[in-house]
Formats: C-alpha cells, sequence, structure tokens
C-alpha cells in the first residue's frame, strides 16, 4: 500500500540500524535512481552556485584575489561528485537502538551508500546503517 503513494522511480528499502552492544533495529529508507539528465542539472547547480560566489567576490578588495578561483575550482569538484551519484536517499526514518527515540536520520538529498557511520540525534551514539540481508 506504501508503495503506491511513491513517485515512480522511488526505492522503498528496509535498512538496519546498528550499535555497539544493542540489537538492530529497522530503518525505512526511500531511494531515488538518478538519470543522466537529472546527475548533469544537479551537477549544474552546484557548479551555477560557485560560479555565482565567485562573482560576488570579484568587487570584494582582497578577498577577490583568492576567492573566485577558489570558489571555482570547489564548484567544478562538487559539480563532477555530485554527477557520479547515482541513487540518493530521499528519507530515512528509524529508531536508535539505544534510546528508541524515532527520528529522520539527516540523509535526504545525500548519496546512497551502505554501510555508513551516523549519530544519533537525541542521545549522540554512534550507529551504524546497513543494509539488511534479504532485498526489500
Amino acid at each position: 500500500m506504501a508503495e503506491a503513494l511513491l513517485p515512480a522511480g522511488d526505492i522503498p528499502r528496509t535498512l538496519r540500524l546498528r550499535g555497539f552492544g544493542v540489537p538492530p533495529t529497522a530503518v525505512a529508507a526511500v531511494t531515488r535512481h538518478l538519470g543522466p539528465k537529472e546527475r548533469i542539472a544537479r551537477g549544474g547547480r552546484a557548479f551555477g552556485l560557485a560560479l555565482l560566489a565567485a562573482l560576488i567576490m570579484l568587487p570584494i578588495p582582497i578577498i577577490h584575489i583568492i576567492g573566485p578561483p577558489l570558489a571555482i575550482i570547489i564548484g567544478i569538484v562538487l559539480g563532477f561528485r555530485r554527477l557520479g551519484e547515482g541513487e540518493i536517499f530521499v528519507s530515512a526514518e528509524g529508531s536508535c537502538p539505544f534510546c528508541h527515540q524515532q527520528q529522520y536520520l539527516g540523509l535526504a538529498q545525500s548519496r546512497y551508500r551502505v554501510p555508513r557511520n551516523i549519530t544519533c540525534n537525541s542521545c549522540r551514539q554512534p550507529l551504524e546503517l546497513e543494509a539488511t540481508s534479504a532485498p526489500s
């Protein structure tokens, strides 16, 4: 039923949140596969924002020497990194295995890769997000 409400291209996944010395808990995550157009758009936005920052820094004394070239280099690097993101998190929600606080994990729009180290927003314990052995 919940899968019917997802937009086309979104993939529901069940992941596991593991902490040292406690049993793991389940995480409901939704990921999205990005096509070539979406990847290029995301990379172009990153480069465009860096270019805008470089243009804003041009009239500022002293900063105009280092700021614009640095912003353009950072924009190129971030643009190419975004081109390589084939799948991203749309959302991830689960409960901490230590404090059992239900929470969003703050992974929206980040690259889908597991295992991933995260921290509980409530008790600040280190956690590891990992894939379950069975496909969801």
